[in-house]
């Protein structure tokens, strides 16, 4: 939430099934939706889980990378945090916006945190071992839709 001044935003890509990863790894390559990631987080914070770093393999460029993990120690260009108020609070330093970037124990701690949801969802079933937790609908107002080929992004806000 924005107690502290800062926008907490949960990124996400996702089949209709919520499948979001298989063996440990996109089960798609989509590079407008790679595209469009970078666009948003660009110049701002990212908290995403020990797995998802393995995975994608390197500190992200022009982000602030925090990786919330048990096990992981020191790593060059990334900040290692054990408790999520720990990296929230280093995420936020200095930022107006964080972005929580999976995986699935991240997303699932970082629902209730943040105010906005940026989803695409990719339009062709893919197989998966990785799932995105089930979230209240209710809860979240569709404020923009944006089509694209393989994917329909829709940024979803907080109901007051």
């Amino acid at each position: 939430m924005k107690d502290d001044g800062v926008e907490k935003v949960l990124c996400a890509a996702m089949t209709r099934r919520r499948v979001i990863g298989d063996c440990g790894r996109l089960p798609w390559h989509l590079p407008e939706e790679l595209d469009l990631f970078r666009t948003l987080t660009w110049g701002h914070s990212l908290i995403m889980g020990r797995k998802t770093f393995e995975a994608i393999g390197r500190p992200l460029p022009g982000r602030r990378n925090v990786v919330l993990s048990r096990s992981l120690t020191s790593t060059p260009g990334v900040l290692v945090c054990h408790r999520m108020e720990e990296a929230v609070a280093l995420a936020a330093e200095g930022m107006r916006r964080l972005f929580f970037i999976g995986g699935a124990d991240l997303y699932r701690q970082a629902l209730s945190r943040v105010d906005t949801l940026h989803i695409s969802w990719v339009r062709a079933d893919y197989p998966g071992d990785t799932y995105f937790p089930d979230f209240e609908r209710g809860v979240w107002q569709v404020v923009q839709v944006t089509e694209h080929r393989h994917f329909r992004h829709v940024i979803y806000r907080r109901r007051p």
